[in-house]
């Protein structure tokens, strides 16, 4: 009779914790989701990206910016911006690069959940000779005006 009495109350206290742990809240909360704006500004050192969120994302953003690096899909273990929270569309500036050298960049956001990231981007740094200047039509001009 004792073994039974136990047994009962080993169970009766099992059920207690299930409908404990049954009746708590559920975090529906999802990662943002974003996407990474095109490159641009792209010098011997330097570029600019940033990104944008989905208009679905309605999510507590506790930090956001762009992530590089020389390998696809780069994360926040590579080179990164701080860019602030939100849900605002931001831009970045990534310093630091090496001419004639392909980057592929994308942008992240944190929320309580975790980090998602936004599309990879690749592009390429000019060299120590690129002078800025376009070619079109086989002429050289300084200026988009004379195109």
């Amino acid at each position: 009779m004792k073994a039974q009495s136990q047994y009962l109350l080993f169970s009766l206290s099992w059920a207690t914790l299930a409908l404990i742990t049954a009746c708590q809240e559920i975090s529906n909360t999802e990662l943002p989701q974003l996407q990474t704006q095109p490159v641009t500004s792209i010098t011997q050192t330097s570029a600019k990206s940033g990104g944008y969120f989905m208009p679905a994302s309605q999510t507590d953003v506790i930090g956001k910016g762009v992530c590089w690096g020389l390998n696809e899909n780069p994360t926040l273990d590579d080179q990164f911006t701080e860019d602030g929270e939100g849900v605002d569309p931001y831009e970045s500036t990534l310093t630091g690069l090496l001419s004639e050298t392909v980057y592929h960049v994308r942008a992240y956001a944190t929320n309580k959940t975790g980090t998602s990231y936004g599309e990879d981007k690749a592009f390429k740094t000019l060299g120590t000779g690129s002078s800025g200047q376009i070619i079109a039509d086989h002429t050289v001009v300084d200026r988009y005006d004379d195109i």
